[in-house]
Order: C-alpha cells, then sequence, then structure tokens
C-alpha cells in the first residue's frame, strides 16, 4: 500500500437550501444537478483555487430533482434527466432545446458516443476533438423505463436536431443497470446480467447475488460487472470473460473508473485504489457519505453535500515510494507515465529495471533476475557473470563494480544460480548469433571478446550443474577460449570435451594426440564417436599425412582397425586421395594393397586406369611364384583347369581371370609384356590380346596353345557379339587355325567341320570353300551348303517381298495425288490471303489441304498452315473445309 491519490475538498453545500443530485464534467468545468430542479455550472482552473460558479439556472417548471446528467462534447449537448423525462440543453448557454418525446416514466438513461466507422472506439471518456464534425458523430441514447428499454438516435439536419426512437424491448424484470456495449446492451436485473444484441436477442451471462448490480466501463473495451460474493468479473463487448482472474472487492463498489493506472472505485463513504494489472490494492481513502464519481480532465467524488478533488501525487514521488518498498513493477508502470524527454525516460526505467534485476538476485530469485538483465542492453555479460566471482577471470573480475553489495551465494544455492545463469548466457549467446556481420575491425575484435567470455563461462556453468550439455556448446561453433577451456576441461577430467573442443577449431593432432594417451578411458562404454578408428575415418581428406602418421602403428596392433580407417564408408574417406593411401599400404602394409584396391574399385566403382593397372599386376604377382612352383610340380601331367589349381593358386589365379574379364579400365598395352615372361598363364594373355584387338593371336592362344576348344569358341561368338568392325572375321580366324595351323600343329579337320556347320551364317562361303582341302567329301560339308542355299534363298525371298510392297505404296500414294490435283480452286475478286488480309489478285498463291490460302511471300514454311503456327497472332475466322474465303 502506498498514497497513490491526496483528497482536496472543493465545495460545500451543507449552507445551501439544496442538495446534490447528480454532476458530470468536461474539459475544466463541473456541471451538477440538485435536489430543486437547479443546474449549476461551476469552472476549476487550477488544484489550489477555489471553483467559480458560472451559471445556476432553473430551466424546468417544477422543482423536481435533476436526477441525472451526461455532456456529449463533440455535439455541444447535454442530457439531464428530470421528473422521469429526458431533456436536451444547449451546452454553450444550457439552454433548454427540448424534451425527448417517449421517455415519460423513464428511471436512468444510458448515452453512447461513437465516431462513424468506426462502432468499436473507446469513447466512453474521450476529450472534443476540433477536427471532427457532427456529422461524423454517432449518438444513441437507450432510455431504461419500466420492464423495458427504449432506443434513441440523434438525428440532426437543417430541419431539426433531435432523437429519434428506433427500437424497444420488452424485459422480464426492471434493469437496474444499463450500458451500451458496441452495438448491443449489457443489462444489469436484480439478480441477473443479460445481453441484447441489436437483433433484440436476450443472452443470459450470469448471476449477480444479492448485491445491486453494477455495470462500469473501464479503458480497452472492457467491462466490469459485480458478481456474487464481492467479486468483479471483467467481460469484453460481446459478454464473454476478457480475464482469468476477478476482482474481489472490499465493499461493493457503486461507480468505477480509471485513472492513469489505477482503478478507482467508490463505495458508500470509501474510496478504493488499486493496480490495474492484477487489481491488487493500492490504497483506501475515507470521504463520509461520498456517492458520486465522475472524471474527464480532473476525478471528482461528491457527496449530497461536499465536493472533493482527486489529485494524484507528482509520478516522481510515487516512483521513489515504490522503489523504496521494492515494489519494482508499479514503479516501472508509473515511469511509462511520467511526460519527460525520451532519453530521460529510457534511464529512469533502465534504472528502475536494474534496480529490480538486482534486488530479485539478491532475493536468489535466480531465474527472474536472469530474465530481467536479458532484457537490459545496457548491462553487459560480463557484469552479470560478475555476480558469480568463481566464474570471472581476477582481472576482469576487479574492473566490474555493482550499484548495490551481492551477497555470497549459499552452497545449496549454486545449483539454481548457474542453472538461470545457463538461460541468460543461452539467450545472449542466440542474440549475438543473429547480428549483422561487423565491418569494422575494432567492433569484430570487441564481438569476438564478448563471445569467448559468454561461451567460456557457458561451458564453466554446463560442467557445474548440466554436464551432459557440455559435449553440444563443443560440437557447435562456438568461441570458448582455448587456453581457458583447455585448462578447465583437463582439471575435470573430461578428454572427451577436449577432444570434441579440438576438433571443432581444427587442432587435429592435438585431439589424435590426446585420443592415444587417454583411449582407454575415453573409449569404456563403447563410445564409438570417441575412437582413435572414427576420429581418423572423419578427418577432412586434406589430413591425409595426418591420418597415415597414425595409423602406422595401428597395422601392427589391429590392423584390421588401421584398415578400416582408409576403407570406411564415410564421405570424408572416399574423398581422400587414394594414391597417397596406397604408396602408404605398400609400405606399411603390403598385405593390405589388393583388399584396398578390391574395395576402391569394386565397391567404390573407381575406374581410374592406374589403380586398375595396380590391382592387375598385385594379381599377377600374387599368381607368379606358385603357378611356377605349380607347373615344376606336374612332372608331365595334365594341368588343372585355370583357377583349378590346388591350393591358394585356383582362387587367386580365378580373381586375375575374373578380373582380366570385367575390368575395362587396365591398360593392357602395358600389361601385355609383364604376362609374356610368365608360362602357364595363356589364357590371361589371350584375354589381353583380345582386350587390343589382336583376335587372331587370341584365338590362336586358346585353340593350339591351350586346346580349349569350346573356350575358342565363346571367345568368337562374344567377339562377334561385342565389336561388330573387327568381329566379322573371327570364326573365319577360328577356321584358319584348325585348317591351317602354324608353328607345326595338325590341322584339326573335326572342328573345322563343327565350325562351319554351326557358325555358316556367320561364315563367308567362298572364303570357307577356298580354305578346305581340295581333297574334301561333299558328304562333310553338307550341311554347311544346305545352310548357306537356305539363307541366300531367304534373302531373295525377302528381297520380293519388299520390293512388291514398296510398288504398292507407290501406287496408293500417285493415286492420292491424282485426287488432290484434281480438286478445283476458286479465286474471286474479294478473295483475300489468310495472313496479311490483302486481296490476292493476280499474285502467286499456296492452298493448303485445309482450305487456307495465302500469299506465297505471307508462307515462309509451306510445311506449316499459318493457322496451325504458334507465330500466327491471327485467329481462324472461318471453317476447315474447303473453303476459299475464311
Amino acid at each position: 500500500m502506498h498514497t497513490a491519490f491526496q483528497v482536496k475538498p472543493v465545495l460545500q453545500w451543507e449552507s445551501m437550501d439544496f442538495l446534490i443530485e447528480s454532476f458530470d464534467t468536461y474539459s475544466n468545468k463541473l456541471i451538477v444537478g440538485t435536489n430543486r430542479g437547479q443546474l449549476l455550472v461551476y469552472e476549476v482552473k487550477r488544484p489550489d483555487e477555489q471553483p467559480s460558479l458560472l451559471h445556476s439556472r432553473r430551466e424546468f417548471t417544477s422543482t423536481k430533482p435533476i436526477q441525472q446528467t451526461a455532456v456529449v462534447e463533440d455535439l455541444n449537448l447535454l442530457i439531464t434527466l428530470c421528473d422521469s423525462t429526458v431533456f436536451v440543453h444547449d451546452l454553450n448557454d444550457f439552454s433548454l432545446r427540448g424534451r425527448v418525446d417517449k421517455t415519460k416514466g423513464c428511471l436512468f438513461f444510458s448515452i453512447d458516443v461513437q465516431v462513424k466507422g468506426q462502432p468499436l472506439v473507446d469513447t466512453h471518456r474521450s476529450r472534443r476533438d476540433r477536427r471532427r464534425s457532427w456529422a461524423d458523430i454517432n449518438l444513441r441514447l437507450c432510455a431504461v423505463m419500466k420492464r423495458k428499454v427504449v432506443l434513441f438516435d440523434w438525428v440532426s439536419n437543417p430541419r431539426m436536431s433531435e432523437f429519434v426512437e428506433t427500437k424497444e424491448y420488452q424485459l422480464p424484470d426492471t434493469p437496474i443497470k444499463v450500458a451500451w456495449s458496441g452495438s448491443n446492451l449489457l443489462v444489469g436485473l436484480k439478480r441477473e446480467y443479460n445481453l441484447i444484441d441489436a437483433n433484440g436477442n436476450i443472452k443470459f451471462l450470469f448471476r449477480n447475488g444479492t448485491q445491486d448490480p453494477v455495470i462500469a466501463r473501464i479503458p480497452g473495451n472492457e467491462f466490469v460487472l459485480q458478481s456474487e460474493e464481492n467479486y468483479g468479473i471483467l467481460v469484453k463487448l460481446s459478454g464473454e470473460p476478457s480475464r482469468q482472474y476477478a476482482i474481489n472487492w472490499t465493499v461493493p463498489p457503486i461507480a468505477l473508473d480509471v485513472s492513469g493506472c489505477y482503478l478507482v472505485s467508490l463505495s458508500p463513504g470509501i474510496l478504493e485504489v488499486r493496480d490495474t494489472e492484477k487489481f491488487e490494492p493500492v490504497q483506501r481513502l475515507e470521504l463520509p457519505k461520498a456517492r458520486f464519481m465522475a472524471q474527464n480532465d480532473m476525478l471528482l467524488v461528491a457527496s449530497t453535500v461536499n465536493l472533493w478533488r482527486i489529485l494524484p501525487v507528482p509520478l516522481e514521488q510515487q516512483i521513489e515510494a515504490h522503489l523504496a518498498k521494492e515494489q519494482f513493477d508499479a514503479a516501472l508502470k508509473l515511469a511509462e507515465l511520467i511526460e519527460e524527454p525520451p532519453e530521460s525516460k529510457r534511464q529512469r526505467i533502465f534504472r528502475i529495471s536494474r534496480a529490480k534485476a538486482y534486488a530479485l538476485f539478491i532475493r536468489r530469485q535466480f531465474a527472474a533476475a536472469m530474465d530481467e538483465f536479458a532484457k537490459l542492453e545496457e548491462i553487459s555479460p560480463p557484469q552479470v557473470i560478475a555476480l558469480y566471482p568463481e566464474l570471472l577471470p581476477e582481472k576482469l573480475r576487479d574492473q566490474i563494480t555493482h550499484p548495490v553489495p551481492i551477497p555470497p551465494l549459499e552452497e545449496e544455492k549454486k545449483e539454481a544460480a548457474y542453472t538461470a545463469l545457463i538461460q541468460y548466457l543461452t539467450a545472449k549467446r542466440t542474440l549475438m548469433s543473429k547480428e549483422a556481420p561487423a565491418l569494422d575491425d575494432a567492433v569484430r575484435r570487441e564481438r569476438a571478446e564478448l563471445g569467448a567470455i559468454v561461451d567460456t563461462n557457458l561451458l564453466k556453468c554446463y560442467i557445474k550443474v548440466k554436464p551432459a550439455m557440455v559435449k553440444y556448446l563443443l560440437q557447435t561453433n562456438n568461441q570458448c577460449s582455448l587456453d581457458e577451456s583447455e585448462k578447465i576441461l583437463k582439471d575435470s577430467s573430461r578428454y572427451q570435451e577436449l577432444v570434441m573442443l579440438y576438433k571443432n577449431r581444427q587442432m587435429h593432432r592435438r585431439a589424435l594426440e590426446t585420443l592415444v594417451k587417454h583411449g582407454s578411458r575415453l573409449g569404456q562404454g563403447g563410445n564409438k564417436e570417441l575412437s582413435l578408428v572414427d576420429y581418423l575415418q572423419h578427418l577432412p581428406p586434406d589430413q591425409i599425412d595426418l591420418r597415415c602418421e597414425f595409423t602406422e602403428k595401428m597395422f601392427k596392433d589391429s590392423p584390421n582397425d588401421a584398415f578400416s580407417v582408409f576403407t570406411a564408408d564415410e564421405p570424408d574417406v572416399q574423398a581422400q586421395p587414394r594414391g597417397v593411401v596406397l604408396k602408404f599400404l605398400k609400405r606399411t602394409s603390403p598385405e593390405h594393397v589388393i583388399p584396398y584396391l578390391e574395395h576402391i574399385i569394386m565397391k567404390w566403382n573407381d575406374i581410374t586406369p592406374d589403380f586398375h593397372n595396380e590391382l592387375e599386376t598385385a594379381y599377377l604377382e600374387a599368381v607368379q611364384r606358385p603357378m611356377q612352383e605349380y607347373l615344376a610340380s606336374l612332372k608331365g601331367r595334365k594341368a588343372a583347369p585355370p583357377g583349378s589349381e590346388p591350393g591358394p593358386l585356383g582362387p587367386a589365379r580365378r580373381r586375375l581371370l575374373e578380373f582380366s574379364r570385367a575390368s575395362m579400365h587396365y591398360e593392357p598395352e602395358k600389361m601385355l609384356s609383364r604376362f609374356f615372361g610368365i608360362e602357364g598363364l595363356y589364357e590371361e594373355r589371350a584375354l589381353l590380346l583380345g582386350r587390343i584387338g589382336r583376335h587372331e593371336q587370341a584365338i590362336a592362344m586358346f585353340a593350339l596353345k591351350i586346346q580349349d576348344f569350346d573356350q575358342a569358341e565363346e571367345y568368337c561368338q562374344r567377339v562377334f557379339e561385342t565389336d561388330t568392325e573387327s568381329g566379322r572375321h573371327v570364326f573365319l580366324s577360328l577356321l584358319k587355325c584348325y585348317l591351317a595351323p602354324e608353328d607345326g600343329y595338325p590341322v584339326n579337320l573335326d572342328a573345322a567341320f563343327s565350325i562351319i556347320q554351326k557358325y555358316h551364317d556367320r561364315l563367308d562361303t567362298q572364303r570357307v570353300l577356298e580354305m578346305l582341302p581340295t581333297n574334301t567329301k561333299i558328304v562333310d560339308v553338307r550341311e554347311f551348303l544346305v545352310g548357306c542355299l537356305r539363307q541366300r534363298a531367304a534373302v531373295r525371298r525377302d528381297v520380293s517381298v519388299l520390293r512388291n510392297l514398296n510398288k504398292k505404296e507407290h501406287l496408293q500414294i500417285t493415286r492420292e495425288l491424282l485426287e488432290i490435283h484434281a480438286q478445283p480452286i476458286e479465286i474471286h475478286e474479294d478473295s483475300y490471303c489468310y495472313v496479311c488480309r490483302a486481296l490476292l489478285r493476280t499474285s502467286a498463291f499456296v492452298r493448303y489441304p485445309n482450305g487456307i490460302i495465302c500469299h506465297l511471300s505471307c508462307s515462309p514454311n509451306q510445311d506449316l498452315c499459318p493457322c496451325d503456327s504458334p507465330q500466327c497472332t491471327l485467329k481462324h475466322r472461318g471453317s476447315s473445309t474447303a473453303s476459299i474465303n475464311p
């Protein structure tokens, strides 16, 4: 509780022969209605002066009390209720302009003043706007009678200015309070509140208990309605509740209004002041027998014989009173109302907010304190961090001062304190990340220093109360001070996070050295992410030297893990320079050369010729010595089929053959010289010869050297189907090997006859007959000759059928052309071009099959009709039949 208002007696009418029945204010004037039918008008110039009486009029024939007064300043009207009838006066001289028809028996009235076109503008207590004309104002009157209300609109034109009845609504009981709510009416009956909409529909809102209803409008288009058990409910224009909490009155009010940032309620003899946020009591004033309250430029309260002016205490004094009691929210609300230069107001609000933040921290309300500090841009993060003396370095801590002494943190409060600081630093970190890039070097350095302080202290707080969050900070783009963070993490034995710090700063050597030194400790619990192997796998490709350096020792202790460093399916591993890796493996671990080459070629689909050459050579080297030993062990026996040799030679040679057949990227010219010096690898040599197009030598190798006739036929079929240019004569080459072999090999007539019978359609008949021995019997080549004759007969038959089809097609086209030429084309004097719309006359023209005619010069593309052309902007206006004039 504090003093927000002061009471100043203004007038006393105890010696007069009348009592106050009603009053209203506008500008600096006070209108009083008495119980003897008098209108008194006072002017209040200054708070310290006695009001002066301007007018005293009696416009009524009777001495009945003036029960109600209402001023409409925009229309220069004063509306009164006297003798249960509504009257209208001129506000300039207070002369009577007339009575409102059909208001006899009126108990009270309610008016609504709105600006036309803005039906929801809050004008319940607005000053006159000189820029508005009377035509912009919409005035409505609700006259309340017994069990009904009558509605009127003010009509003003050159012929008349008066209230005109618009509607009448019957009610179940006599209203006690009525107020306009936009286009609706809020009605308070004896036991309930209702809402009447523009169509006359009545909606029940809630009950009001045993007290008389109270309906008071406050700024913001809200109403306070008195409910049961002394509670005030706030509702919107629609009657729906507008707030989650109610006002708990000490005594039910009879009048309400808002002054400044306070809600003022008048009960019989008591004036209560509350804040407008949570409606907590602020002040209580005793005003004997007070029953009226009005406000415009001034807040006035009156009894039947006394008038008081309620003056607000200067806001500066109220603010200081609030600060002394640490009521910072109230002080901030008042600071917003002070009229002073913007910079002064900003400084005042900052001082109050800073005091609030420090007070909350001292009260150990850490989360609320950090929220307040986060709102204050003038307070830097180091000053907030300095509230925790053990966080900042001593040199920086000594440079910071606080406006109030800060007591040391209790041990049991530290966790909550650090948790709140984490929220503050996180919020600041987010704001700093959204700042626009600085162009000035000094600003960039300043931001970098501030970012380092924020992130480093956030790291300290995480270690103290939220250790699991440390890795998330270090994995992201942070500005932690390297030296300080390194010391903190080492002192707390947090080597896992230390590796993350190094990795984030691209300090891979330090990270790897830490992993080597503390690897066993970091690997506990199966933490794969922090294993040496995983780190090496995720090194950038340009760090290949570092990867090789730290992998070399691993090949001795754990070769499989070491090999996975270069073959893992990770983008960084696949992007590494593979030639460097290959050289490293040849030097460090030769047994992994073939697996590495197989991996990059067969799994990663590497087509680099050098790598394919290397793998071919490696396979050859793996086969060379075992092959010599195997041939020496045969001692005249027949060798096993290629790839079926006993021992490791069989699988090794099988891989060599498969790769020689499958790979299309090694260079056979380079490989061939290496194979010719090795005995027994005839199949491999034949594959290389065929790869470079020396098919005759390859076939001779299969048919004569190896004596594998099936494989020779397979080779010829493969070449014939894939190599259309040089593969046409492969079967003749095979036949030549059988009929005219070189190097002393015997003639093989059986194999030759088998070839010419199977593949007669792939052989040149004349050359085959020339190659056959002169003593060849017809019966031996009968199948060959029959097949050749059948093939030639089929070709001749196909040619004859094709010739007849072409002849028939030619006849059809000739007939269609004659039919087209037979169609007449008529050109009249009024015939015009479809494109340019000019007359054709004797100009050369073109006619299209759809009947369109145009100049020859207007048809650059005679294969495309102009009406079908996308470039033609003219639309086809006629029929698409043979119409000459479209």
